[in-house]
């Protein structure tokens, strides 16, 4: 993989529920920290999903108009990049959220992940915990992870959000972190194609 691409794993363009307000969503491809119960597992390996220019990543953000939250796979894994891409982001003074596996421990110990993790207004990190899964938090999956509002004080309910959306062609795609009885509730409708 060029040094000057991102291997991203999906974007989800105008989601309203990683963070506040309307946003860009962006799964990088590729985690080695291997989470027991991971909800992204698809977005695992390091296998090149779409390589992305820095540079095209960029522009299709500015292009949305909408604010930005990274996630994964793991954001930090591919740091030499976000690095470039969260300065660019804050010269055009985009909001930005991310979710990092790295507990703040780690983060506090590596000088690169710091400073890029200062530059985020909203930062939620921790490793996934199964046993500490939460459907009812708000933009997290386990009760370890925190939310940490960097330059961005403002006041939210800490309540689940899910985001369901039905395609043209009947396919359903569920973002966030849906209750087990929600997911079974989807999986037992039947879609009508209009």
């Amino acid at each position: 993989m060029s040094a000057d691409r991102f291997n991203v794993g999906h974007i989800e363009y105008g989601s309203e529920i990683y963070g506040p307000g309307k946003r860009t969503v962006i799964w990088f491809q590729g985690c080695t920290l291997g989470c027991k119960g991971c909800w992204n597992t698809q977005y695992q390996s390091n296998k090149p999903a779409s390589l992305i220019p820095a540079s095209e990543l960029l522009e299709t953000i500015l292009d949305q108009g909408n604010d930005v939250t990274f996630l994964g796979g793991e954001p930090l894994q591919q740091i030499g990049n976000l690095s470039w891409l969260v300065d660019k982001l804050n010269q055009y003074g985009v909001h930005i959220m991310l979710y990092t596996g790295y507990e703040l421990e780690e983060i506090e110990a590596d000088p690169q992940k710091r400073e890029l993790c200062q530059k985020v207004d909203i930062l939620i990190p921790g490793r996934y915990r199964d046993e500490l899964r939460d459907t009812n938090l708000l933009w997290r999956g386990s009760q370890n992870q925190p939310l940490i509002y960097l330059h961005d004080p403002q006041q939210t309910k800490d309540e689940n959000q899910v985001e369901i959306t039905i395609k043209p062609d009947g396919s359903v795609t569920c973002l966030g972190y849906p209750s087990e009885e929600l997911i079974k509730h989807i999986n037992s409708l039947d879609y009508i194609s209009l």
